[in-house]
């Protein structure tokens, strides 16, 4: 039965989370950690299935792209120009995302619901605009590197906009 609690928190990242990130805690040496560590997985395995982990774990996407600027700002150490567009990029797609009600779940834009048919779309949607290549491609660029940052930190798996072309100038 551990096995199948166990099983069930590898398989969905917001619990591989929570269980390491709990387990980092330092309890007396009087705790029963094997105790713990079951009824750890029972609550986190009870939560994936009734869906409130869903709902625990979606953070809007406004919020990853704060961590995304706080990473730009702080490792990357870009300038505040770049800072500047890539922010607008990106809040121009959460704005068509949330328009269009792409990748939305109750109103609200999910990562993980973020496919290259979205971004795709999002690009139709300048060209429709009569943005140039030079622009559609820096905006795709923001876009790659900003779900490169999610799938590095974990919040994604894949970078969709990685094979997307770039668009002709």
């Amino acid at each position: 039965d551990n096995d199948n609690h166990y099983h069930n928190i590898t398989r969905h990242p917001v619990l591989v989370k929570c269980f390491f990130n709990i387990n980092k805690i330092h309890f007396h040496p009087s705790t029963n950690q094997a105790f713990y560590n079951n009824a750890l997985c029972h609550f986190l395995t009870y939560s994936y299935e009734s869906g409130t982990l869903e709902e625990i774990g979606r953070i809007a996407l406004h919020k990853y792209i704060g961590l995304f600027k706080n990473y730009l700002v702080g490792e990357k150490s870009a300038s505040e120009h770049t800072v500047t567009n890539y922010l607008r990029d990106l809040e121009q797609f959460h704005g068509f995302l949330k328009e269009t009600d792409h990748a939305c779940v109750g109103g609200e834009v999910d990562i993980e619901r973020i496919d290259r048919l979205a971004i795709r779309s999002f690009l139709g949607f300048l060209f429709n605009k009569s943005y140039s290549g030079s622009s559609m491609g820096r905006k795709l660029a923001s876009l790659s590197s900003f779900f490169r940052f999610l799938c590095r930190e974990g919040y994604l798996k894949t970078n969709h906009a990685t094979s997307i072309p770039i668009p002709k100038k």
